[in-house]
């Protein structure tokens, strides 16, 4: 048991770890114009392709479609 914890928070921290490396990207979607956002995609798209192929735990079929889902969906709210 003690072991499935330990497996569980590093991979808690890792996910925490490459998530944090999109914030300075996933900000211009909340409050940037469609300009900005336009102009941050490359690097996000960059950013997340880096977290697909290296990251231990994150670059999941399913992870990965509900991170494109958000971003999706947020850059929706914000042009509307």
């Amino acid at each position: 048991k003690d072991v499935l914890i330990t497996e569980k928070a590093n991979e808690a921290k890792d996910n925490v770890k490459y998530l944090f490396t999109l914030e300075r990207f996933i900000e211009p979607l909340y409050s940037g114009s469609a300009t900005t956002i336009i102009d941050t995609l490359p690097a996000l798209m960059n950013s997340i392709k880096m977290i697909h192929t290296i990251a231990r735990y994150y670059s999941t079929t399913e992870r990965m479609t509900n991170l494109f889902a958000r971003i999706t969906n947020q850059m929706i709210v914000n042009c509307k």
